[in-house]
């Protein structure tokens, strides 16, 4: 088994508050990639019924898969909604998109990580169930130059989770701890 990377568990802090430095963030999200859009407006020279019936027309990622994104840090958007569906998730997608994150993680040979609770942000995927699939595809991958994840969760559970990850046996630093 490869050595597994030191988990960082992180409260969410608001975006303009982000205070450490990774090489790659992954952003949950969904088929038509709005639920991790940027919340900046942009402006278009479209009218808005040409916008609507091009979005409509338009066929996404499939659900459990990963669009890369450029930029610093690179954006990481883990397909694991379909909002065309009932529900909108489903736990496997968010296996497989773990899994495809360790896969590019691996083939950019990246070193740090920033990863919200996939699942839990839009969907009601429980933060255990999402720690036991983060352990899984940690055990299944070969993500040997990965250093640092920085799991980010909402302040009220940041405990919580770094006791599950270290019942999993899995080296964990909370904030304030570093």
């Amino acid at each position: 088994m490869a050595a597994r990377p030191n988990l960082r568990i992180i409260p969410e802090p608001p975006a303009a508050t982000l205070v450490f430095v990774v090489e790659a963030r992954v952003i949950e999200d969904d088929t038509h990639m709005v639920l991790g859009a940027d919340p900046v407006p942009r402006e278009t020279h479209e009218e808005p019924e040409q916008l609507l019936e091009n979005a409509r027309a338009s066929i996404g990622p499939a659900p459990g898969t990963l669009v890369v994104r450029g930029g610093h840090p690179i954006r990481l958007h883990a397909i694991v909604h379909d909002l065309d569906g009932e529900p909108s998730w489903r736990e496997e997608w968010v296996a497989s998109a773990l899994r495809e994150v360790l896969r590019e993680v691996e083939a950019r040979e990246l070193r740090s990580l920033s990863l919200p609770l996939l699942g839990c942000v839009h969907g009601p995927l429980a933060p255990d169930r999402f720690a036991e699939l983060l352990r899984d595809a940690l055990t299944e991958a070969n993500v040997e130059p990965l250093e640092e994840v920085w799991v980010t969760v909402p302040p009220e559970i940041a405990a919580e989770m770094a006791t599950r990850f270290r019942a999993f046996g899995m080296e964990v630093t909370e904030r304030g701890q570093e």
